[in-house]
């Protein structure tokens, strides 16, 4: 996994004692407290020290996927090896470098992974760098104009106000006159 996301991976490295190489793994993932999952252990039996005759030394290098294990459960483990008596080392480390260095690896099929796993690297830089290029969509359209409410007309009015008053007195008066005239008249 580190290697496909072009990531370095963390090595830890250590002297245990054990029945046999896969006891050892097993054993360094017990007391480190962490599940194999994608990580990787290497065991090669210790040069220079004395075999016993029930267990045999071993060098461990487990390599540890960061996508996995943070730097916090990575502490909490190299402290339960600590506590378990193990003096471990830790260091970052390219993981395609890591596996060529694994004793009877075909390393055909490690370089063909290695151009893969670059290849995958750029295809995911450049999606990254599409995602990022891409427009955001326009803004939405203003919402339609609201209709105006419909006036009706106002509806005639039966009260007179000064200037409607002023322009019915005229004709009040002639009315007066016409009406005291024809008083006149008949009597």
């Amino acid at each position: 996994n580190a290697a496909i996301a072009g990531v370095k991976v963390k090595k830890v490295e250590f002297g245990i004692s054990a029945v046999s190489e896969d006891a050892a793994c097993n054993l360094a993932f017990i007391t480190m407290q962490l599940t194999s999952g994608t990580n990787v252990c290497d065991v090669r039996e210790s040069s220079g020290r004395l075999r016993h005759l029930t267990a045999t030394n071993y060098d461990i290098s487990v390599l540890i996927d960061p996508a996995e294990i943070n730097d916090s459960t990575l502490s909490e483990a190299l402290t339960k090896l600590a506590a378990a008596g193990v003096s471990a080392t830790t260091s970052e480390v390219d993981p395609i470098m890591e596996l060529k260095l694994i004793p009877g690896i075909d390393v055909s099929r490690v370089v063909s992974f290695e151009v893969d796993a670059t290849a995958a690297v750029a295809a995911a830089a450049q999606a990254a760098q599409a995602q990022a290029m891409e427009t955001l969509p326009p803004p939405p359209s203003p919402p339609p104009p609201m209709p105006l409410p419909k006036m009706e007309p106002p509806a005639p009015s039966t009260v007179y106000d000064d200037e409607s008053s002023a322009a019915a007195r005229p004709r009040t008066f002639l009315c007066l006159v016409a009406f005291a005239t024809l008083l006149v008249c008949l009597s």
